[in-house]
C-alpha cells in the first residue's frame, strides 16, 4: 500500500498530560509521578506509583481542510524501548490512534500490549473495554528497539474504524473481521478535524517505577 500523505517525527509535538484516574479506566489510581519528556531522539515516559496507577499523554496535529475526507487508510507507527524495571512493574503498554472528523465524530484505534498475558496485543472495543487478539509476540525489549505498525481503514460515511493488521518487530497479525470494526463515538476531549495519538502506561499489582522510550512516531495516510 502506497501512502500519499504523512506526519512524521510526531514526538516533537508538545504532549498534554492526564493522570486523572476518572479519565482513564475504572480501578486504576493516580501515579505519584508521570512525565513525558522530549529529547533529541524521541520521548521518554517515566511512571511511578502504587498498584494499577496509570497516566497518559496526548499529541495531535490539525490537518488541512478536506484532507481527512480524502483518506481511507492510516498507518500508525513508532519504535518503543522499555527500561529493565518495566518487566517487573508494567501491566500494559498502550498506544492509541485517534482521528476526529469535522463533525466531531471520534474514531478510536486503541491497541495495547498486555504484559500480564505474555505480551498479547489487545484492541479497544470503542466503549472502554478490551478485546483479546491472541497475537502474542512477547514483551517489548529493554535492550533493542521494537518497531510497531498498526494499519487502519476509516470510513467517514459509515462512521467506522477497521483494524486491518499489526506488525510487531517483524511479526504480522491480520485482525479477523469479527473483532476488527469499531463504531465511531461522540468526541470527548479532542477537537474536531485532528489526527493524534495517546500513550498510556499502567502499573501492575506490585507498583514501582519504570520508563518507556518512543521515537520515529508517524501517521501515514492514503
Amino acid at each position: 500500500m502506497k501512502f500519499s500523505a504523512s506526519y512524521t517525527n510526531l514526538e516533537t509535538v508538545s504532549p498534554a498530560i492526564d493522570i486523572d484516574p476518572s479519565h482513564i479506566n475504572a480501578g486504576q489510581s493516580q501515579p505519584t509521578l508521570f512525565r513525558d519528556d522530549r529529547y533529541s531522539g524521541g520521548t521518554i515516559i517515566t511512571i511511578a506509583g502504587p498498584k494499577y496507577s496509570a497516566g497518559l499523554s496526548k499529541r495531535y496535529v490539525t490537518p488541512p481542510p478536506g484532507l481527512l475526507s480524502a483518506m481511507s487508510f492510516y498507518k500508525f507507527s513508532y519504535d518503543i524501548l522499555l527500561s529493565e524495571t518495566a518487566s517487573l512493574y508494567s501491566q500494559c503498554n498502550e498506544n492509541d490512534f485517534r482521528l476526529v472528523d469535522v463533525a466531531g465524530n471520534l474514531y478510536i484505534g486503541d491497541a495495547q500490549k498486555n504484559n500480564f498475558s505474555s505480551g498479547m496485543w489487545q484492541i479497544g472495543d470503542g466503549k472502554g473495554g478490551w478485546i483479546d487478539t491472541g497475537f502474542k509476540p512477547g514483551l517489548f525489549s529493554a535492550k533493542n528497539w521494537t518497531t510497531v505498525t498498526v494499519t487502519y481503514g476509516v470510513d467517514l460515511s459509515a462512521k467506522t474504524l477497521t483494524f486491518l493488521d499489526i506488525n510487531d518487530g517483524g511479526q504480522t497479525f491480520t485482525f479477523p473481521s469479527s473483532i476488527a470494526v469499531i463504531k465511531a463515538a461522540q468526541n470527548s476531549g479532542w477537537q474536531a478535524n485532528l489526527l493524534g495519538f495517546q500513550n498510556q502506561e499502567t502499573m501492575n499489582a506490585l507498583g514501582g517505577t519504570y520508563t518507556r522510550s518512543t521515537r520515529n512516531i508517524a501517521i501515514q495516510m492514503q
